[in-house]
């Protein structure tokens, strides 16, 4: 998998494409995903009337307590972007209606709420890296386990993919490719 590189280059030739990277690596496939990303749809909320000005692909900015420019005007879900899942949308509005109304104790911070590709194979992953961990010095461990001997990939007779589980002294993250 090659993300955050462009294409410089594509042919194909009878069932094999081949993608010259920026980097000069040279790929050879016989399928190609392309994800240009996705758009907040704020266009109809009359942001300037608020006081709020949309990002370049429509999303809203937030701090980590998911307040807007306008500190008494909140945002979660879809409207501010990445990952945009509707369980994560929920903890996001959660977080951000108990700061809002002066709660004691807040839901987690968006660092570790869950996201996903919704491919074949599904990808999905919560936390930080394993590189991350490294790079803090964090003293983790990793656990792998076959999706075949997951619940799920009995209940739904998937044979293949990997979970794969890094776990510090109070932390946890997670991998799923399916």
């Amino acid at each position: 998998m090659h993300s955050s590189e462009r294409v410089v280059d594509c042919t194909c030739a009878d069932r094999e494409i081949a993608l010259t990277l920026q980097s000069g690596c040279v790929v050879r496939t016989e399928a190609v995903l392309v994800a240009a990303g996705r758009r907040s749809n704020t266009e109809c909320l009359n942001l300037d009337g608020a006081g709020l000005a949309p990002g370049e692909r429509g999303d809203l900015k937030v701090d980590e307590h998911y307040r807007t420019a306008v500190p008494h005007i909140y945002a979660a879900g879809d409207v501010i972007g990445f990952p945009g899942l509707a369980s994560t949308g929920m903890q996001q509005a959660r977080r951000a209606m108990s700061i809002a109304f002066g709660g004691a104790s807040a839901p987690p911070t968006r660092d570790i709420l869950p996201s996903a590709v919704y491919t074949i194979p599904e990808v999905a992953m919560a936390g930080d890296t394993e590189e991350a961990a490294h790079a803090a010095g964090v003293d983790y461990v990793v656990g792998r386990a076959r999706y075949a001997d997951n619940p799920r990939g009995c209940i739904i007779g998937e044979k293949e993919g990997a979970h794969r589980v890094d776990r510090d002294g109070c932390r946890l993250q997670c991998n799923c490719l399916r």
